[in-house]
């Protein structure tokens, strides 16, 4: 086959299946940068799932581009949290982070819940379910435990339902960032002008791959953020990637 002709079949194909091709042409020429374009590419046209976000993770953990592997597979660990796969590609990711003192101190950012929030909803409504054809059964069969195990059933499910609401409302609150720059000045108000946060190490910058939560954004270009060690401050928009999605 002609070495063009790929070229051109390729130009006849929809945006999504050309950039498909892509992806499978640079991943054959391990060419981690151009599948990690094709992979961003995708997703600006509104592709993404769990799988998605976990190969263009590794798309740009090839081609060296760590804040973005790191925010994909946080994306990734919330509709996979199960996976081995995944839990060790995005450790590995993090070893790979320069932090500075007691930057990422705290666990909250490694941690991933057991089920993701789909999973919990199914899981709450089939506890729904069973806890009201328990409490109907009551109605035919006189039972203290029928009627403790309908309430149990019924509180559970409006448990698993509220924590998976609430997951999902502080993922738009506080949404997930990734630093993508070196030495970024955590400073004290939102703008160059005010001074470096001071912890007891000195001036506290930030590295690429340290991941934050996004408290705020004012409209001038900077976010309020906390840090995994509780330390809350602002950045400028511009060095920050945010799980905006």
């Amino acid at each position: 086959m002609p070495w063009f002709l790929p070229i051109i079949l390729s130009a006849t194909l929809p945006p999504a299946e050309r950039l498909v091709s892509a992806i499978h042409q640079a991943e054959t020429r391990a060419d981690a940068p151009a599948a990690a374009q094709a992979f961003d590419e995708l997703e600006a046209m509104g592709f993404g799932n769990g799988l998605f976000y976990f190969k263009q993770g590794n798309a740009h953990m090839q081609a060296g581009d760590l804040a973005r592997a790191i925010l994909a597979y946080r994306r990734a660990a919330r509709v996979l949290p199960r996976s081995k796969d995944l839990q060790q590609n995005l450790a590995e990711a993090r070893r790979l982070v320069i932090d500075p003192p007691g930057t990422n101190s705290r666990p909250w950012h490694e941690w991933m819940p057991p089920l993701n929030t789909q999973e919990q909803y199914l899981v709450a409504l089939a506890c729904w379910l069973l806890g009201w054809c328990l409490a109907i059964l009551r109605l035919y069969r006189e039972s203290r435990l029928i009627t403790v195990a309908a309430w149990t059933f019924i509180v559970l499910a409006l448990l698993l339902a509220a924590t998976a609401w609430a997951s999902e409302y502080d993922q738009v609150l506080r949404p997930i960032g990734v630093v993508r720059e070196d030495a970024v000045p955590l400073r004290t108000g939102n703008g160059n002008a005010y001074p470096p946060l001071q912890d007891r190490n000195g001036p506290v910058r930030v590295n690429r791959g340290v991941e934050i939560r996004v408290l705020h954004e004012r409209p001038n270009g900077w976010l309020r953020v906390e840090l995994a060690n509780g330390l809350v401050g602002w950045l400028p928009r511009s060095a920050v990637l945010v799980d905006d999605s």
